[in-house]
């Protein structure tokens, strides 16, 4: 019998029959270990101390399983014809379009588990998921019992089968934990055209930052983060909430790195184009309130008694989502900044930079509560003044 290949039509067309079969219950995976042809991510993440038990630490752990490799010569014919289409030039220029364009397209592993090392504090394993249908496995789990600190890192990698990714490790087996006591300030930045340019007005400079274009910050965020914001918040904890599909990970985290971000705990939407419904301009464009405000959710369970800097940006929700995020939690919201994004779509600029706009999404706020800017240098002021009133209600208090 000949081997059979990958093609492009098989990575399309398999995952979706096996999701439809799920989804109609007629094939439920069964939970499986990694195995040698698979390939695994896991995400960086955050400890917290449990609210039932103030002695223990707890940590959601969150991780996603391919088929290794599968995407791999599908997203080297798409990159070299969008090279001969001349949309991007160099051989270079269409090994990045590859590399992005796989992280797509490599088939996702329902009912995958994982075992983990902890490699520093007082050691011990976890076992994570199973995946659910779109890949992804979230488990809420105690740290094992160990003298943790405030801003401590600590690293757990997995455990992998003989064979693993024959040999190629992506660097992603490894994640990182930051402990972070209930008190102290937290910051919650937007990704796209708030630290990163992605221009999100534009359906075709989404794709070209997405994948064709090196990574870009914004200008003067990397420095603003690092030389501003830690300092003044006294090194607080990071979190950054994404309206982007789960498979830009890599890209993101690299990113963070790379500019020199703060690293913290990256939360992206757990939706695949392999379910059909969401690909990239949905995903950033398309339920992104409800989601975010979901998310901040889980991160003020958490973290209830931080006082809490919001970040954002006014091609998408930020504004109307971090308005209802101070409504509901009076008080953990000390500060919100919107940066106004210019230059991109002029007509839907308008309207989404507009006074009207801004004193909607923020009613029934205290209007010293946000602000925006367009030039980012505008708030590291505005910032050491909040610190300073906070610390003066406290001592008077």
């Amino acid at each position: 019998m000949p081997k059979s290949k990958v093609t492009m039509g098989n990575i399309l067309v398999f995952p979706l029959i096996d999701r439809l079969l799920q989804k109609i219950g007629f094939f439920k995976p069964n939970p499986k270990p990694l195995g040698p042809k698979d390939e695994l991510w896991l995400f960086n993440n955050t400890a917290f101390r449990s609210p039932k038990n103030p002695n223990e630490w707890m940590t959601e752990f969150v991780a996603s399983y391919f088929q290794f490799d599968t995407g791999d010569a599908a997203s080297r014919n798409i990159a070299d014809i969008i090279e001969k289409l001349g949309i991007v030039r160099g051989d270079a220029a269409e090994r990045l379009v590859a590399e992005r364009v796989e992280l797509f397209l490599n088939i996702i592993q329902p009912g995958r588990t994982a075992e983990l090392q902890i490699e520093r504090g007082a050691g011990g394993k976890f076992f994570l998921g199973p995946a659910g249908s779109n890949g992804i496995s979230s488990n809420a789990l105690p740290f094992p019992s160990g003298s943790y600190h405030n801003g401590q890192f600590v690293s757990s990698t997995a455990v992998l089968p003989q064979g693993y990714g024959r040999g190629q490790l992506n660097g992603f087996e490894t994640m990182t934990t930051v402990f972070a006591e209930p008190e102290g300030w937290g910051v919650v930045s937007d990704i796209d055209d708030t630290i990163k340019i992605t221009h999100v007005l534009s359906h075709i400079d989404i794709l070209k930052h997405t994948f064709a274009l090196p990574a870009q910050a914004v200008p003067g965020m990397p420095e603003f983060f690092q030389n501003v914001l830690a300092p003044t918040l006294n090194n607080p904890v990071w979190f950054y909430v994404t309206a982007s599909p789960y498979n830009l990970y890599p890209f993101l985290s690299r990113f963070i790195d790379d500019f020199g971000f703060p690293k913290g705990t990256i939360i992206l939407r757990d939706l695949s184009w392999q379910e059909i419904e969401a690909f990239i301009y949905t995903s950033l464009t398309i339920g992104t309130e409800q989601y975010k405000i979901d998310r901040i959710s889980k991160i003020h369970s958490w973290f209830p008694r931080r006082k809490m800097v919001l970040i954002g940006d006014s091609t998408q929700k930020d504004p109307e989502v971090y308005g209802e995020v101070a409504r509901r939690w009076p008080g953990w919201v000390k500060t919100i900044y919107i940066r106004v994004v210019k230059g991109v779509d002029v007509n839907k600029e308008k309207d989404l930079n507009s006074v009207t706009r801004f004193e909607r999404a923020f009613r029934g706020l205290d209007r010293a509560l946000w602000s925006t800017f367009e030039d980012v240098s505008e708030i590291g002021s505005r910032l050491t003044a909040v610190v300073q009133a906070d610390l003066a209600a406290s001592q008077k208090a």
